[in-house]
């Protein structure tokens, strides 16, 4: 079954098919008409779009960003904190990929963009910059403002947005949520041509991405100790984000059910796939292929522990055999 939340395969989104949404959504604004072909939640959000009385062919203007209030609303903002993660999993390969990042506040704010740079600047001309308001309250349909809306992970592809500006760019765009409360902290958006949504970039984000952002900013509030804060620059155009760097925690992933992280206030299980996602982070930190470990070892079970420094990286890892 095919999943809502994904742009149709690519065997159905040829030249035609890409003449039929935009003729679909030519009716949507000018009849008020939306006729079949179009997928149940991008139409439920063109009459969002449309009761808001958007134009869909031109954004309204909105009140721009001094440097100074953009650089407080990124220092006070929480998923500043996670920014050397993001860069480690997404920016850097996104540079020659076609690709840009954006990472968005719980509004809908966006609050850093980076990745491929002539994409970044054709992204321009639909104002797609950093400070902008991309909310559906604002811009109608895209990938960062509809799930915001929809609380949910989403693609949009072409003419599916509301606004025409928007209409030769396709997104992928996955909420971030407060690991503690579960209220939404803001979202990330993947932004491109039709390789931006691809079948599998969608599950990738959300459970890659943003689970392991989740944990990391999970493992960052149980850090009770810290450092003087190190100043970290990792989205081209941005000003600095002051970090706090924090005591390491030690993961311990094999011999039991569970992962377990060791800090000062005592151990913390968590699921089985946040420790996997941890442990690979851990110890692929430059991103190279994982190695086989005596850990892993068919022949002597082992139980593993390593002490994960705040930046991610691994130290002090130990094999320990069962007992």
């Amino acid at each position: 079954m095919t999943s809502p939340w994904i742009v149709r395969s690519a065997g159905d989104t040829g030249s035609g098919s890409f003449a039929n949404l935009a003729a679909a959504h030519e009716a949507a604004v000018t009849e008020r008409f939306i006729g079949p072909g179009v997928r149940k939640l991008v139409q439920e959000s063109w009459q969002r779009s449309l009761s808001l009385s958007l134009d869909p062919l031109r954004l309204a203007p909105e009140h721009e960003l001094s440097s100074d209030e953009l650089r407080e609303l990124r220092d006070r903002h929480p998923l500043a904190a996670v920014l050397p993660v993001v860069h480690n999993l997404l920016i850097r390969h996104a540079f020659h990929s076609g690709l840009i990042v954006a990472i968005g506040d719980e509004f809908g704010r966006l609050l850093w963009i980076d990745g491929d740079r002539s994409v970044r600047s054709k992204a321009e001309g639909m104002l797609f910059v950093e400070g902008s308001d991309w909310s559906e309250r604002r811009v109608g349909t895209s990938a960062p403002g509809t799930a915001l809306a929809l609380d949910h992970g989403i693609q949009i592809q072409r003419a599916e947005h509301f606004n025409q500006l928007a209409h030769p760019w396709s997104c992928t765009a996955v909420p971030i949520h407060d690991p503690h409360s579960g209220s939404i902290l803001g979202v990330i958006d993947i932004t491109g041509g039709d390789e931006a949504v691809a079948p599998q970039t969608l599950p990738l984000v959300e459970a890659a991405v943003a689970a392991l952002l989740e944990a990391e900013l999970r493992i960052q509030r149980l850090s009770a100790a810290s450092t003087p804060p190190t100043v970290a620059r990792f989205f081209g155009s941005a000003p600095q984000t002051t970090l706090v760097r924090s005591s390491p925690a030690r993961l311990e992933v094999l011999g039991r059910d569970h992962g377990q992280l060791d800090y000062a206030d005592g151990p913390v299980e968590i699921s089985p796939r946040h420790a996997e996602i941890l442990a690979l982070l851990a110890w692929n930190r430059a991103g190279s292929p994982p190695t086989v470990c005596r850990c892993c070892s068919p022949t002597r079970p082992t139980r593993s522990t390593a002490e994960l420094q705040p930046d991610g990286s691994a130290t002090g890892a130990r094999n320990f055999p069962q007992r």
